[in-house]
């Protein structure tokens, strides 16, 4: 693919929720299409599970390619370059902060 035209993308889904979370004044989650719920997600995110309570302090949360948590703590995370980013699963709440 192009990374570019794919940036390009990941740019205009945040300008969309930006509208949205004006527009609508409620937090969103968005995700891709090839993103599967086994769940509602809702519990998770608003910080009703054990072990995710701070969740619900959150402002925005995003998914991450990020999916081994010894290496990335072990080579000082795995955000160091932008192929580990992703806007697959995105949570942001309307709020003035």
């Amino acid at each position: 693919g192009n990374a570019t035209l794919f940036a390009q993308l990941g740019e205009r889904k945040v300008t969309a929720i930006i509208m949205l979370l004006k527009r609508s004044g409620r937090a969103l989650i968005v995700s891709d299409v090839d993103v599967v719920w086994l769940q509602d997600p809702r519990p998770l995110f608003s910080g009703e599970l054990a072990g995710f309570e701070n969740l619900k302090f959150a402002d925005l949360l995003a998914s991450s390619d990020c999916l081994d948590p010894e290496r990335d703590v072990r080579e000082d995370g795995c955000f160091r370059t932008l192929i580990d980013r992703n806007t697959g699963v995105v949570v942001a709440r309307n709020t003035t902060r």
